[in-house]
């Protein structure tokens, strides 16, 4: 006995020769067999195909049935027809494509035979295919899908509702193309929801009667809605003094019980919550320009699962941010176009340039920027890391960003805390910052009983991971700001390491990291590790940007009291001011072409003060220059 299929695909039929034969070739026949696996029809419409058209099959009263091909005539042949018990039903004398509609409507109960016949006009029909069609007025077999678990929490059980009588013998379960596997028996089957991504599914079955028909069951569409819903304000927010942060609600499906939840912004991290991470996350817009944001949620829950929120809009409206990018990027213009000119006068007469250039940007004093306390400018990069096997292959880093480094220092038990997530490079460096920091605290003649202390060290961004050592000196001289009550300098940014004696190390991401501080109009000193590969790159930069020398302050830090002197206000202020004092009075001396005065101050500056790099710098932009326009 044949069992049907109840969607099947359009056939060719030629009549060469009076001859009829029905012909798919071989490899379009397992490709329909093959398709016929995996393809749903439309709702109550069959298409059959000549290999197809055979066996028993099940329909219901609704269907419409269409035999599709092509029809090409030979001698003696007058038309195709679709017959049921010999009553014509459809017909085409026409070559080319055919369409032979039947409707099931017009079937009688139980069994009905139905032929494709050939005419040959002589009153005899040759049978091309036959099939026996059973039409019910409802289907005697209905799929069942559990409406109780709306949020797919856990797995379902899709079962069979048949019609009094109806007996099967199998049925086979499928989500859209894929096979469910059978549960409890041969009539159910388990689908495993709570792992599918959140979209529509389409359910059906196959059944196979006691007595041999097939029945394709309705299919049933499924919407598996999100876990995870991220809610941003409806409105706009606005920042202000008073509100900096936007309030971020999470809602979960039931079922589900978060262990962590990570927020990202245009799919970046901005932040975990792994206490209470049901509670209301608040979002830091306070450096964010106006306009709108993507805003997504990755929740993890207690059985390691991970659901990720479909996007979400954040409007964000700050003025005050606004402002100041407008501001930040009339000036970098003014820069750029300010370089560009004094290059095309430095390839004509460099010492002439120079002294354009330097008019007007001297001070009539030496001036620190404004100083908090307990707060640095530090420096870190981006890196991207390819990772196999929970092993680190490759590192290439691809951007400088600023990163702020605050310390405070209060009553507690001698613990040296980090607020922030950290590699453990980055947690022996804060520990090594106290140490050296405790030290020279007591050089300096102060007694504290650390113990009864706690040292406290965070970081601007709390979302990133942040690695290495290169944040070194900057943990130091935020304790050292802290410990002492002294302001830093917030128009000087730093990096470096720093080990157990106070000296400052190299560190990698030099160029991104200049980069970064070169760009900021705010930044006017920056620190860097005194060694060969900076010295050479900074040498190299004064030639291809000279003029950004008059304006920025280079230091290569050995140590770090020499960090200290440059950042702190009010520590080892005289030698400071002297140095600061000796360079102004250099450049004015250059202004008026008194290059061998200019030069004295400036190499007794460089005395005082040898970690400023920008007095070496101009030692050689002076003597290199003069050089050039001495010659003939």
């Amino acid at each position: 006995m044949k069992y049907r299929y109840c969607y099947l695909l359009p056939f060719l039929i030629s009549i060469p020769n009076q001859n009829v034969v029905a012909q798919t070739p071989t490899a379009s026949k397992k490709a329909a067999e093959k398709s016929s696996l995996v393809r749903v029809p439309s709702k109550g419409i069959l298409n059959l195909s000549v290999e197809q058209f055979t066996g028993k099959i099940a329909i219901t009263t609704s269907t419409v049935i269409h035999i599709t091909g092509r029809f090409d005539s030979a001698k003696g042949v007058k038309e195709l027809s679709l017959r049921v018990y010999g009553v014509k039903h459809a017909a085409t004398r026409e070559d080319g494509n055919f369409d032979l509609i039947l409707d099931a409507s017009k079937l009688g109960k139980g069994e009905n035979l139905v032929k494709v016949q050939i005419d040959q006009g002589n009153g005899v029909g040759q049978v091309a295919a036959q099939a026996s069609f059973f039409a019910y007025s409802k289907p005697p077999v209905q799929l069942i899908v559990p409406t109780e678990n709306k949020n797919f929490a856990k797995p379902i059980l899709l079962t069979l509702a048949g019609e009094a009588g109806f007996k099967p013998q199998s049925a086979t379960f499928y989500k859209g193309g894929v096979r469910l596997p059978n549960k409890s028996s041969a009539f159910s089957a388990e689908w495993d929801a709570t792992k599918e991504t959140e979209k529509d599914y389409l359910l059906w079955a196959e059944v196979v009667s006691e007595t041999g028909e097939k029945y394709q069951v309705a299919p049933i569409k499924v919407t598996v809605p999100p876990r995870v819903l991220v809610l941003a304000p409806s409105e706009a927010v606005s920042v202000s003094p008073k509100s900096e942060t936007a309030e971020i609600r999470l809602r979960v499906i039931e079922g589900i019980k978060p262990k962590r939840v990570e927020y990202f912004v245009d799919g970046e991290s901005v932040g975990v919550a792994s206490k209470n991470p049901d509670d209301v996350f608040k979002l830091d817009i306070s450096q964010r320009t106006s306009g709108d944001y993507r805003l997504t949620a990755q929740v993890e829950d207690e059985a390691g699962n991970k659901y990720t929120s479909p996007e979400a809009k954040l409007s964000v409206k700050n003025t005050v941010v606004d402002k100041q990018r407008e501001e930040d990027d009339k000036i970098l213009k003014a820069q750029t176009e300010e370089e560009e000119r004094f290059r095309k006068e430095w390839d004509k007469d460099r010492l002439l340039a120079l002294r354009r250039r330097v008019a007007g940007r001297v001070p009539a004093r030496f001036r620190r920027g404004a100083g908090t306390v307990g707060r640095v400018n530090g420096l870190s990069v981006l890196a991207i890391q390819t990772v196999i096997n929970g092993s680190v292959i490759d590192e290439r880093e691809i951007a400088g960003e600023p990163l702020t480094v605050e310390c405070f220092i209060r009553a507690g038990a001698g613990r040296v805390s980090l607020l922030a997530s950290a590699k453990q490079d980055t947690q022996t460096s804060v520990k090594v910052a106290a140490s050296v920091m405790k030290e020279l605290v007591k050089k300096r003649g102060f007694m504290s009983d650390w113990s009864m202390l706690d040292v406290i060290i965070g970081y601007s961004d709390l979302t990133k991971v942040v690695g290495g050592d290169s944040v070194g000196i900057a943990n130091t001289t935020a304790m050292m700001s802290a410990a002492l009550n002294l302001p830093a300098d917030d128009s000087v940014a730093m990096t470096g390491a720093i080990d157990s004696g106070g000296k400052v190390t190299p560190v990698s991401g030099i160029f991104f990291k200049g980069k970064t501080a070169f760009t900021d109009p705010k930044i006017k000193t920056l620190i860097l590790p005194d060694n060969f590969s900076n010295a050479k790159e900074l040498d190299a930069l004064y030639k291809s940007r000279p003029i950004l020398f008059a304006t920025k302050r280079i230091i290569l830090a050995r140590t770090i009291d020499e960090v200290l002197r440059q950042t702190l206000i009010g520590y080892d202020e005289d030698k400071l001011k002297y140095a600061e004092s000796k360079f102004i009075s250099a450049m004015n001396s250059f202004l008026k072409g008194e290059d061998a005065v200019a030069l004295n101050d400036l190499k007794a500056a460089l005395k005082v003060t040898p970690e400023n790099y920008t007095m070496q710098i101009w030692i050689n932009i002076i003597q290199e220059a003069k050089q050039q326009s001495e010659k003939p």
